[in-house]
């Protein structure tokens, strides 16, 4: 036998898995019940199911909205995503507001502070950074 460069022995070339044979039970786990082979299953011929392109499985047509390449478990799942992003940019939203609201207020109470003359405490080198306001 001959040998390539690593040394390794060459392998095999690999086969398609047949498609009668599910991918679960090749694999050795337990088959999804939503795919088991049943007499509904055994009357549909292969042109009744089609190839989801999200979650790369063979299912139903009438699992397809029309014009769609995903079935409708991946378009719902994809919706939940979408609207859980879009609450979390509203929440960080909200707090950015609110923290340009703490900056603002607390910008005020450093300058009504140096204005009385008081400028002492945590607002101190704020006023210092104003320039001397209401010196």
């Amino acid at each position: 036998t001959h040998r390539g460069v690593s040394g390794k022995r060459p392998r095999a070339a690999r086969t398609p898995r047949s498609r009668s044979i599910p991918r679960n039970a090749a694999m050795g786990r337990r088959k999804d019940l939503s795919s088991s082979a049943t007499v509904e299953a055994a009357k549909r011929g292969e042109g009744d199911t089609s190839y989801c392109l999200s979650c790369k499985r063979s299912r139903l047509k009438s699992c397809f909205s029309p014009g769609r390449a995903c079935c409708a478990e991946c378009l719902k799942r994809r919706r939940e995503r979408q609207s859980e992003k879009r609450e979390m940019g509203r929440r960080q939203k909200q707090a950015a507001e609110m923290g340009d609201a703490l900056v603002t207020s607390a910008r005020d109470a450093a300058l009504a502070a140096a204005r009385a003359g008081g400028a002492v405490g945590p607002f101190a080198a704020l006023s210092g950074l104003m320039g001397g306001v209401g010196a």
